[in-house]
């Protein structure tokens, strides 16, 4: 696993009451895919904690990992870069990364990822059932 030197070494997400509203929320999909939810902008320590509770994810599941990205108001560069990281981290894992987003290109995310030229990186779907249909 690639280490930063910002990265939490537990991987864990931080105390709510120490950070106050948290933009990123764990759950299962079932009882080996985890869903990752982020919401607002994806840049600096959102970005950041993304990247580290996914990684520890990944260390933790042998088959897939759903983000599911439809609450992003904002994908700029460092929210770019962090899923490109995690991308090719799931590669090298040989783990699945599925990213959930609107299928419009009105959301932030497709556009984004268009722009930079990293759309090939990612299996994108409209919602987690779909994207969890990848394991069949």
């Amino acid at each position: 696993m690639r280490k930063h030197p910002e990265d939490d070494p537990s991987g864990a997400l931080p105390d709510r009451d120490q950070l106050g509203e948290w933009p990123l929320s764990l759950e299962w999909l079932t009882i080996e895919v985890p869903l990752v939810r982020v919401a607002g902008e994806l840049t600096g320590h959102t970005a950041i904690q993304l990247r580290n509770t996914v990684y520890a994810q990944l260390a933790r599941c042998s088959r897939l990992v759903v983000v599911d990205l439809r609450p992003i108001t904002r994908l700029p560069p460092d929210g770019i870069a962090a899923l490109v990281q995690i991308a090719y981290e799931a590669g090298d894992s040989s783990i699945g990364l599925c990213l959930v987003t609107e299928p419009n290109g009105a959301h932030p995310v497709g556009p984004a990822l268009h722009g930079a030229g990293v759309c090939d990186l990612f299996d994108i779907h409209p919602d987690p059932t779909a994207a969890l249909r990848t394991l069949i």
